[in-house]
Order: C-alpha cells, then sequence, then structure tokens
C-alpha cells in the first residue's frame, strides 16, 4: 500500500482507488476530478456501526491539516464520542429551523383546529 506523501497526491487521478494513510489509522482520501475527498473511516464507540466522516477536500485542504483533523477526531473517539454526533450538537440553529415545529406540536395545533368540525 503506498504511503500518502505530497508528491503522491499531486498525481492522483480520478480513476485511482481510494488511498490510506500508514500514519494516521482510518485516514483516506478518494480521488475525483477536482482532487480528492478527504475522509475518516471509523467504528461510533456509540453505535457501534461503521461511519465515514468527511474531513475536506485535496488541494484546499493539505495532507497535514488532514492528519491534524484526523487525529482530533481519534482522541474524540477515543474518549467515547462520536465525531459526527458532536458536529452536529454543536451546529447553530438559524431562526427559520428554530421556528419550525416538532411533529407533536404540528400534531397538537392541527388536532385543536379540526376539533371544533367534528
Amino acid at each position: 500500500m503506498p504511503m500518502l506523501a505530497d508528491r503522491a497526491l499531486r498525481n492522483l487521478k480520478p480513476d485511482d482507488g481510494p488511498l490510506t494513510d500508514s500514519q494516521v489509522p482510518g485516514l483516506m482520501i478518494r480521488p475525483n476530478a477536482n482532487g480528492g475527498k478527504w475522509a475518516l473511516r471509523y467504528v461510533s464507540p456509540t453505535t457501534r456501526k461503521r461511519r465515514e466522516m468527511g474531513l475536506g477536500v485535496y488541494p484546499s485542504t493539505s495532507l497535514h491539516d488532514a492528519r491534524a483533523r484526523t487525529l482530533a477526531m481519534r482522541s474524540q473517539i477515543d474518549s467515547g464520542h462520536d465525531p459526527i454526533q458532536e458536529r452536529r450538537r454543536g451546529r447553530v440553529i438559524t431562526e427559520r429551523e428554530a421556528n419550525v415545529p416538532t411533529f407533536p406540536q404540528a400534531a397538537e395545533k392541527t388536532h385543536e383546529k379540526a376539533k371544533s368540525g367534528w
């Protein structure tokens, strides 16, 4: 298995298969026409399912940056947290999303409106 290096990344072709990094477990790049997409493949400590998390696109995210992000995610995994769930939990809720009712809220409101006609 070839080791990832800047030279190998510059020579990526879209039809190349995914390449894994020998230095950081789970780090891989999937080549495409514009360079490639970095991903971390891991087993979630909470669900025990295999997951794949995007880490950016090459060349705007360098090999060094992808390794640093992967190591940060690995420390979350080692402490029992799923990085994808943590990222979703930390996401900022927009005003539009805050005004969207939950299903029970919408059902109750609809029920109240329709109740008078029954």
